[in-house]
């Protein structure tokens, strides 16, 4: 009984804690662009990845390094090495939408939320079929998911009578 007690006193306490929350925008789009592009810098790998650059991880990973180490906003770095900027510009041949400019992702990060969802459900239809065409292939008998499974009473070992 004492567990339940303490357990609805933190649930209460939670409660006045959750009520008191407030979202403010304003701050909330002050924090991502303090950042200057470093907050978008996963973007950034996914869109050289899509220019077909085989580091593109160790890539960006230095070039966050140096934004810091020199204390310059990602974007000024990333102008600094123009050919991966404009690599990023332009992730020819990706057959990827890019839905964004570069120079808006990085002076608004704000505008790179909203994709997850997008991303999920495609995903998630695409497994879907795999796990569809997969049943698919199956073989059909009394232990597959299309096959008729016999009952323990129609079974010859499962017999109810006992043999002595």
């Amino acid at each position: 009984m004492d567990y339940l007690a303490g357990f609805t006193a933190a649930l209460g306490r939670m409660r006045t804690v959750v009520d008191s929350l407030h979202i403010d925008e304003d701050r909330m789009l002050a924090n991502l662009r303090s950042t200057e592009g470093a907050v978008v810098s996963e973007a950034l790998y996914i869109l050289l990845s899509l220019a077909a650059e085989p580091d593109a991880h160790e890539i960006l990973r230095r070039l966050t390094l140096e934004a810091e180490r020199k204390k310059k906003p990602l974007s000024g770095v990333l102008r600094d090495h123009g050919d991966l900027f404009e690599k990023l510009s332009h992730p020819a041949g990706s057959g990827y939408p890019v839905p964004f400019a570069l120079e808006d992702l990085l002076k608004e990060p704000e505008r790179y939320a909203g994709r997850a969802a997008e991303k999920a459900k495609r995903i998630a239809l695409e497994h879907q079929k795999a796990m569809k065409a997969l049943r698919a292939r199956l073989p059909s008998g009394p232990d597959s998911p299309s096959g008729s499974r016999s009952s323990p009473a129609s079974h010859p070992r499962s017999s109810s009578s006992s043999e002595g």
